[in-house]
């Protein structure tokens, strides 16, 4: 569930960037009542926008990927062993909490 998620959110933003550039490249230039600027479409932004959901598939996140899973369950073991657990899950909440938080109003602006 939590890589599908995730591969799911990687690609929504990469969606919202390549409209937005497609909408300016295409001389559309509003879009939600705002002017785009030309800083704001770069093509040289590509290589960003396209590697997130690109290194996720890559990585095999919708096949549920079992290395992925075991790094994850490497490093979930060594915390645990150090009694960091609980400390690290409610500090993880709050980042989780926080960068979703700055996406929306990243997307929003």
């Amino acid at each position: 569930r939590y890589q599908w998620m995730c591969l799911m959110l990687a690609s929504a933003a990469m969606i919202l960037s390549l409209t937005r550039m497609g909408m300016f490249w295409f001389r559309d230039g509003t879009w939600e009542g705002t002017t785009l600027r030309m800083e704001s479409c770069l093509l040289a932004d590509l290589p960003v926008i396209l590697s997130g959901p690109m290194g996720l598939l890559a990585l095999g996140t919708h096949t549920g990927s079992r290395m992925l899973c075991k790094c994850h369950n490497l490093m979930l073991q060594g915390v645990d062993e150090a009694g960091f657990l609980d400390l690290w899950m409610r500090q993880s909440y709050l980042d989780v909490f926080l960068a979703m938080a700055l996406w929306a109003a990243a997307v929003a602006s």
